[in-house]
């Protein structure tokens, strides 16, 4: 199993880089501002350092990631599991949205005493484990969200692109009764990806200072579940 790419914070990864390989762990990253962040969302923005000309209109928010002692709810009022301590699926980041951005940076400050691993799998090599026949089924524009039938996988200019996030599947149809049951062969086949997925899982556990850098549609992502005194804080910026 291939281990997670790790570059240090003077030699970051650009978009091209991060389109190509899809995952790296960025090391001594500056953890005081959040002036860090929102300069690399611009650099993989727009290729430049001014915030300000790849983000005319509104800045990147920077979220704090941590377990709550009520955990958040998502638009559709469903807990969302990265404000709390349980084992958090591998998925890719806004399932549920028209357009889900294309980097996500997730920067350690605190990390947990006990578990908390991230977990990461790229999507080539998880189609590298699925036949012809469940990549075909993966495709088809029948998977419920929130924002209407979706693929879960896609050729796009950055190559073969992932949707998923197996919870938010059961969620939308719930969500929205127009949606009728998944044929057997959908199913089947988003067990398989499941299975694939995990097979294809690299660990690893993030210090302080460490900044996971994905391509949100070429990479799944999640983690272990997490205890401890020590209270786990993450800052996440989303980039479209």
């Amino acid at each position: 199993m291939a281990e997670i790419e790790i570059a240090s914070y003077e030699c970051r990864p650009d978009a091209r880089t991060l389109t190509e390989r899809a995952t790296f762990v960025v090391t001594d990253y500056p953890t005081g501002t959040d002036e860090a962040l929102l300069t690399y969302a611009a650099e993989l923005k727009t290729g430049r350092q001014d915030v300000a000309a790849a983000f005319p209109d509104r800045l990147p928010t920077v979220h704090p990631v941590q377990e709550m002692a009520r955990p958040l709810l998502d638009p559709f009022h469903n807990v969302m599991l990265s404000t709390t301590k349980l084992y958090f699926p591998l998925h890719t980041d806004e399932y549920f949205a028209k357009s889900p951005s294309r980097f996500v940076l997730l920067l350690c400050l605190i990390p947990a005493e006990i578990g908390g691993t991230t977990l990461v799998a790229h999507i080539d090599g998880i189609a590298a484990d699925l036949d012809a026949e469940t990549r075909i089924a993966l495709m088809k524009p029948i998977y419920p969200t929130q924002v209407g039938p979706r693929p879960l996988l896609e050729e796009t200019a950055d190559g073969l692109s992932i949707r998923f996030n197996e919870l938010e599947v059961m969620r939308a149809k719930e969500f929205n009764q127009q949606f009728l049951p998944l044929p057997e062969e959908s199913r089947r086949a988003i067990a398989q990806l499941r299975a694939a997925a995990e097979r294809r899982t690299r660990r690893y556990d993030l210090k302080t200072g460490d900044c996971l850098v994905i391509h949100n549609h070429r990479t799944l992502h999640g983690r272990t579940a997490f205890s401890g005194s020590a209270h786990r804080l993450m800052k996440r910026v989303r980039i479209k």
